[in-house]
């Protein structure tokens, strides 16, 4: 079962200096590598994570979520993913803003 819920997993999308590169942070704290998939379609982005239940768990209090989602976000045309990489239960995702040769700024005097 897959949980759309708009709230999870939580994330931070950062710009970072200059103006063009971004990234993406993803918190999925308690998800193994493979657990987790990271697509691109049809000018989307999806993150993907899928969690089978160990019935031979038995939580007495469970504060960290872990649940079955995925996520989508949709990318502009000038968009482009550079890196992906997910370490200690974050997932980083960068991207750079194309600026066609005809759009940046050029100084002329």
């Amino acid at each position: 079962r897959h949980y759309t819920e708009a709230n999870y997993p939580v994330y931070n999308l950062v710009k970072e200096k200059g103006g063009a590169n971004y990234r993406l942070e993803v918190a999925l704290a308690g998800f193994k590598k493979e657990e987790i998939s990271v697509e691109t379609q049809d000018g989307k982005l999806f993150v993907i994570g899928k969690v089978d239940k160990d019935e031979s768990i038995e939580y007495i209090h469970r504060g960290l979520s872990k649940r079955s989602f995925n996520r989508s976000w949709t990318l502009s045309d000038d968009v482009e993913i550079t890196d992906v990489d997910f370490s200690e239960g974050l997932l980083v995702i960068k991207f750079q803003r194309i600026i066609p040769e005809h759009q940046k700024l050029k100084k002329w005097l």
